[in-house]
C-alpha cells in the first residue's frame, strides 16, 4: 500500500472523516500509518484554529473556547478522551494489573473516568480562554500535532500490555522509520507554529511520554489503546497550559 492509503487509514482512525478503504489493508499498513499521525493532527488543528476565529466573531472568549474544545471532541469522535476515561477508571480503580485491564475493557464509565474527562475539558477551555487570539491560533495547530506525535513515541518506546487488539497491530509495525517520519513532520509543524518554543515543547513532550509510560508500566505492564489516548490528552493539555503560562510571563 502507498502513502495515500496510509494517510487515509490515519484519517479514518483519528477523525470522523467518512473514508472508505479497501478490504485488503494489512496490519503493516495500519501500523505504518502512524508515521502520518502528526499530519492528521495538524489538519485537525488547522480546522480548529479556523473555527475558533469564526466563533470569536460572534461569541465572547469563554463560550468561544468551549465551542472550540467541543468541536475538537467531535472531529476526533472523542477517541482519545474516551481512552483517558477508561485509563482513569482502570489505572486508579483496580488492585492488580489483571483487574485494571479488565476495568479498562468495560464500556461503562466510572467515577474516575468522569472526573478525568471533566478536568480535561475544564483545563482545555480555561487555558484557551486565557490566551490572546494570535497565541491560541498557533497553539491550536501545534497541540494536536504534538499530541499525535506523542502516540508514535509511546508506541515505539513501550511494550503493549495485551496480546491482541488494535494497539497490538500498531505496536508490531512501528519501528525507527515510522518514528523518524512522524518526528520530521512534528518538528516542522511545532517550530513553524511555536517558533523558539517549538523544540522545548517537543522535549517536554518526550519527558511527559516517559512519565506517563513509567506510570502505566508500573500499573499494568505496558500501554493499551486506552493509555495511548490518555497520553495524547495529557500532552495536549500540558502544551495548552504551558503556552498559557508563557503568554502570561
Amino acid at each position: 500500500m502507498g502513502v495515500l492509503t496510509r494517510l487515509a487509514l490515519a484519517f479514518q482512525f483519528l477523525t470522523i472523516a467518512p473514508i472508505a478503504l479497501r478490504r485488503d489493508v494489512s496490519p503493516r499498513d495500519v501500523g505504518q500509518s502512524m508515521a502520518l499521525f502528526p499530519l492528521v493532527g495538524a489538519t485537525v488543528g488547522v480546522v480548529l484554529a479556523g473555527a475558533d476565529v469564526l466563533f470569536g466573531l460572534v461569541f465572547p472568549d469563554p463560550l468561544r473556547s468551549a465551542l472550540t474544545v467541543g468541536l475538537g471532541v467531535l472531529l476526533t469522535r472523542g477517541l482519545h478522551l474516551d481512552g483517558l476515561m477508561d485509563s482513569c477508571d482502570g489505572l486508579f480503580g483496580g488492585w492488580t494489573a489483571e483487574r485494571r485491564l479488565e476495568i479498562m475493557r468495560d464500556s461503562r464509565v466510572g467515577s474516575f473516568g468522569v472526573l478525568g474527562a471533566g478536568l480535561d475539558l475544564l483545563l482545555r477551555t480555561a487555558a484557551l480562554a486565557a490566551m490572546p487570539p494570535a497565541a491560541r491560533m498557533l497553539v491550536l495547530i501545534a497541540a494536536p500535532t504534538i499530541g499525535r506525535w506523542a502516540l508514535v513515541v509511546a508506541t515505539w518506546a513501550y511494550p503493549y500490555a495485551r496480546q491482541t487488539g488494535l494497539g497490538a497491530a500498531y505496536k508490531e509495525h512501528v519501528g525507527l522509520g515510522v518514528l523518524g517520519a512522524g518526528s520530521v513532520s512534528a518538528i516542522f509543524v511545532a517550530t513553524a507554529a511555536l517558533g523558539p518554543f517549538g523544540l522545548p515543547a517537543l522535549v517536554g513532550t518526550v519527558v511527559l511520554v516517559a512519565a506517563v509510560g513509567a506510570f502505566v508500566l508500573a500499573r499494568i505492564g505496558g500501554h493499551t489503546g486506552d493509555t495511548y489516548g490518555a497520553t495524547n490528552e495529557v500532552v495536549e493539555i500540558a502544551l495548552l497550559v504551558a503556552a498559557c503560562a508563557r503568554v502570561a510571563l
